[in-house]
């Protein structure tokens, strides 16, 4: 993760902290799910998870950002405690941050746009044998542009908003 997204990564397990939660862990699918969104809506200057081009539930099948429950939390904000703030007044984005059936993550980031990537797995270790967990941050290149790492055979059901 880069150095803002793992900020951010920190900020939501805090949040769970004090709620009594266990803390979120970060995989690369999701991360990659989440950063692409946000490039994708910065290059778009469309904040929605659903666009023309795409629908958030093909997006996630293309990342394999999958589980039993998915959600996913976005928001165009200058810096980080902005955006903790305007996630946590709104009862759909907060919900999904106290959901304790929650246990995987992704953050992205990208020219004030954010998506916050949420999954629930019955064996979150799996999960993390399919994905690499990442909670450093990593410098990127600006210049670059995510892919999908696999594509999925059988679609999947989601929810969330």
């Amino acid at each position: 993760m880069t150095a803002n997204e793992c900020h951010v990564f920190k900020m939501i397990n805090n949040v769970r902290k004090n709620n009594q939660l266990l803390p979120l862990i970060a995989v690369e699918n999701c991360i990659l799910e989440a950063r692409y969104n946000s490039e994708s809506m910065s290059a778009q200057q469309n904040l929605a998870h659903d666009r023309t081009d795409e629908k958030w539930s093909d997006r996630i099948q293309k990342f394999n950002a999958l589980g039993e429950t998915m959600a996913e939390n976005i928001a165009l904000s200058p810096n980080e405690q902005r955006l903790i703030d305007q996630w946590m007044g709104s009862p759909d984005h907060k919900k999904n941050i106290l959901n304790p059936k929650f246990n995987l993550t992704g953050v992205g980031y990208h020219k004030k746009y954010w998506t916050q990537c949420f999954i629930q797995a019955t064996n979150p270790q799996q999960k993390l044998k399919d994905s690499t967990s990442l909670i450093k941050p990593k410098p990127t290149n600006p210049n670059t542009s995510l892919t999908p790492q696999k594509e999925l055979q059988s679609p999947a059901t989601t929810t969330g908003p």
